[in-house]
């Protein structure tokens, strides 16, 4: 209850036309009330700029991983059937994202390529919020993984909706399996944590937040519709 109050009190200030210097490893907390922000590593100034980017520098640094990863033919994750190349985060456009605006949908790019027309393989991701909570596990259900498919690099791109997650890092890891009878799931290349992002609230009182300004604890938070009736 004190920090949702302290943290309602340095928004009200703020919106005042007053400085607030906040200092915090609090990241939906910066990106929703500062505009700009400082990155200070050993004591020096890193970097300074908009809230978001540079809450994206940080969390990189710190999780040792970023919005997208490539692998090298030496070092990419596979057999002789199957490579795993990359992984991205991206708008509908296609471009790497630094942060991801709650409100907007995003995607999840994986590159691979099939070396041998051999299994059926299944593109799959999971994701994880930062207090290392299961959000939710999907599998690419399009048709043609029904079959092997010839050799080739492929795209497949999982689209989440906005209004979904919530605020925080999310992890993602990456799969590429194939399906046995009763329902196990073989891995034939995978990378776990290979991929993260943060989720910002712009904190225009438009998404499932509204004017709340405490920390909301749960991996998602859909934008649900209220129907309001009165007697």
């Amino acid at each position: 209850a004190f920090q949702r109050q302290c943290l309602g009190k340095m928004e009200d200030v703020s919106r005042s036309g007053r400085t607030v210097v906040f200092v915090s490893h609090n990241m939906p907390a910066i990106t929703r009330l500062c505009s700009r922000a400082v990155l200070l590593s050993a004591g020096k100034i890193a970097d300074d700029g908009p809230a978001d980017s540079i809450v994206a520098r940080y969390l990189a640094s710190e999780l040792g991983s970023a919005t997208e990863r490539t692998w090298s033919e030496a070092d990419s994750p596979g057999n002789d059937d199957l490579r795993l190349r990359r992984v991205s985060v991206v708008d509908e456009t296609g471009k790497v994202l630094e942060s991801v605006d709650v409100r907007k949908p995003l995607g999840i790019r994986i590159e691979f390529d099939i070396l041998a027309r051999k299994h059926r393989f299944v593109p799959g991701i999971t994701l994880t919020s930062d207090q290392g909570q299961l959000i939710f596990t999907a599998f690419d259900t399009n048709r043609m993984w029904r079959e092997p498919q010839p050799p080739g690099r492929y795209v497949s791109t999982a689209w989440i909706p906005g209004q979904l997650l919530n605020e925080g890092t999310v992890s993602v890891s990456v799969a590429l399996g194939t399906f046995s009878p009763g329902g196990k799931t073989v891995r034939q290349a995978h990378a776990n944590d290979a991929v993260a992002f943060q989720v910002v609230d712009p904190g225009e009182g438009d998404t499932a937040r509204g004017d709340f300004p405490g920390v909301w604890t749960a991996p998602v938070r859909p934008l649900l519709n209220w129907s309001i009736t009165q007697s």
